[in-house]
């Protein structure tokens, strides 16, 4: 019984994003600090959308849908452990956290050591940056 009312609660889920629903968020970033100072929150959709801070929901190109999703599966397990590597804060060093399905990870930009998904998904925040916010 139980295997059949997931069955339906799936089949309802996937109705609803077929029928207009919202697509479920793949990625979001929040960057702070560095030379600009300011804060942007940038959120990327599984269905290849993405939004700078409360803005509407625009379309992504496609090489960075492909990289939100390579960057999302690398976080997975830092993600998951909540990992954090914060360093000396200083006005020209950026800080980061990125939230995903699986949980968030926290890191300040030049900190030694740092996993190299990392700095890759400090550029992907800037490119989505210059594709979103820009305007």
């Amino acid at each position: 019984m139980r295997g059949a009312a997931a069955a339906i609660a799936s089949a309802a889920a996937l109705a609803a994003t077929a029928c207009g629903g919202t697509a479920g968020d793949l990625i979001a970033l929040e960057v702070s600090g560095g030379f600009e100072g300011d804060r942007v929150r940038l959120t990327v959709t599984q269905d290849g959308r993405g939004r700078c801070d409360d803005g509407a929901l625009m379309p992504i190109p496609s090489e960075r849908l492909i990289e939100a999703r390579e960057v999302e599966r690398e976080l997975e397990g830092l993600a998951g452990e909540g990992e954090s590597f914060e360093g000396q804060g200083s006005p020209d060093r950026r800080s980061y956290v990125a939230r995903t399905q699986s949980g968030s990870i926290s890191w300040t930009e030049g900190v030694p050591g740092l996993p190299p998904v990392l700095p890759r998904t400090a550029l992907l925040a800037q490119q989505l940056r210059d594709d979103l916010c820009s305007g």
